[in-house]
């Protein structure tokens, strides 16, 4: 942050995307600071909700207390949730996933519906100044305290990735447990003709070449809670590391 701090690298916006896992709050208290202050106005704080799967997030029977309480925080520190993927879900579940929402926000909180990240950017990036600075001092003053630790995600690697079959690796991945609540990483196929890049957000994975030209070295990160390493890593090691795993 010091880089943005001297006159000559000054910028006039500066977007800062946090992962999903993250609390906006860690975010608003560090522009807090003095030595930031000066320098940037904090104009909004957008949030982005998963629609098709909010309700599960929620439930006590298909996550952890710490995704509950983090999903919680999010959505108290935001300025504008944008409740996307509103096309996969029924009219009845979207009502209800709205209504949730509604419960936990303020009347300056704003929700906008999302299909495919479409959005309206006037919208979405004008300025809240008034509202950011209102959730803030009321979180402040709650009980929550100043420095919270309810960020008790764990991150770990997995390295010396085998060359595998995409599909093979899609079905893995959706085998973890529900713990597991992201994951990205780098593989490639049979004798490394072909990169893939991936990510699993719920429950869903995604995979994507990567140019020919470009190399990078493989592997698997996985984001959760209380997450049985041992477990996951042997796992992992029982299809892929087998003489004929691909």
């Amino acid at each position: 942050m010091s880089f943005y701090l001297k006159k000559e690298n000054k910028v006039d916006v500066l977007f800062i995307e946090s992962t999903g896992i993250s609390n906006p709050k860690d975010i608003v208290q560090a522009f807090a600071d003095q030595r930031l202050r000066n320098y940037f106005e904090l104009v909004s704080i957008i949030s982005v909700v998963d629609a098709s799967m909010y309700m599960e997030y929620r439930s006590i029977f298909a996550s952890s207390k710490e995704v509950r309480e983090l999903l919680k925080e999010q959505i108290r520190t935001s300025t504008v949730i944008v409740l996307n993927k509103v096309d996969l879900v029924e009219q009845k579940k979207k009502e209800k996933v709205l209504a949730k929402l509604r419960n936990q926000i303020k009347e300056n909180q704003r929700i906008m519906e999302m299909v495919y990240g479409n959005f309206d950017s006037q919208s979405l990036f004008q300025n809240r100044n008034d509202t950011t600075n209102e959730n803030s001092r009321s979180q402040e003053d709650s009980h929550i305290p100043h420095h919270h630790h309810l960020h008790t995600f764990q991150t770990f690697k997995i390295e010396d990735v085998p060359c595998m079959n995409p599909s093979a690796l899609k079905r893995w991945l959706l085998t973890l447990p529900t713990n597991v609540v992201r994951g990205k990483g780098i593989f490639y196929t049979a004798n490394n003709q072909q990169g893939y890049q991936f990510q699993i957000a719920s429950g869903t994975v995604e995979c994507k070449e990567i140019p020919n030209h470009l190399k990078y070295q493989s592997c698997i990160i996985l984001i959760g809670t209380k997450l049985e390493e041992d477990q996951i890593r042997n796992s992992f090691n029982q299809i892929f590391k087998q003489k004929h795993a691909y």
